[in-house]
């Protein structure tokens, strides 16, 4: 496909039509690759890269601000951002400062408080989306309960789909109960001892 010197030790990728060309292009921390659009006849074509300074450890896609085209979400652990691909791929950060090994792929947006717009979430905080993206983010907090020792650090798997330490590697977002909004449901990434379990968050925000 092609090669960067931003490709050593990476973590991060997303399949994404960057440049509306209807082609599927990929993204990894940093640069992105470009499809050539001729792959099923020439399928060893070079993909061209190009430097962004979009990427890190989460990298999801996402139509951040409801145009009908896909966005980049990123969230490096510290800054969680979505990049703007009608745009120039202009930076709208959401929040920073955070010390977490990751937390918002493969899914962690969604509408989690029914306004209709995308709201995303990290370990321990969610983030109400006010001006279609573009403007102020509010910050809530939820019950995250890290656990003892993780290998990496705070992190979560997130899918926007009371429970006694709950884990977060794995999770996914969506209407669990039925009841007309977004739950959570995660796993742990260590074992609770000898045990791996799943935890069921229910949405009773109103």
């Amino acid at each position: 496909m092609g090669s960067g010197e931003n490709l050593e030790g990476t973590l991060g990728t997303t399949p994404i039509d960057i440049d509306h060309d209807w082609w599927i292009d990929v993204i990894y921390n940093g640069i992105w690759f470009r499809n050539p659009g001729i792959l099923s006849e020439y399928p060893d074509t070079p993909w061209k890269s190009f430097l962004i300074k979009a990427g890190g450890h989460d990298a999801i896609t996402a139509d951040m601000d409801l145009n009908g085209e896909d966005d980049i979400l990123i969230y490096d652990g510290n800054k969680i951002a979505w990049y703007n691909t009608s745009n120039s791929l202009r930076e709208n950060v959401i929040s920073s400062g955070h010390h977490d090994h990751g937390g918002t792929a493969p899914k962690g947006f969604g509408d989690i408080d029914g306004d209709g717009d995308i709201d995303v979430m990290i370990p321990g905080f969610w983030y109400e989306n006010t001006e279609n993206g573009t403007g102020a983010w509010v910050e809530h907090e939820w019950p995250f309960m890290p656990v003892d020792n993780a290998s990496y650090g705070p992190s979560i798997r997130a899918w926007i789909t009371d429970i006694d330490n709950p884990g977060w590697h794995d999770a996914q977002l969506g209407d669990v109960d039925g009841d007309g909004d977004t739950d959570i449901v995660s796993k742990v990434w260590n074992a609770d001892g000898l045990v791996y379990h799943l935890d069921f968050w229910k949405n009773q925000y109103k």
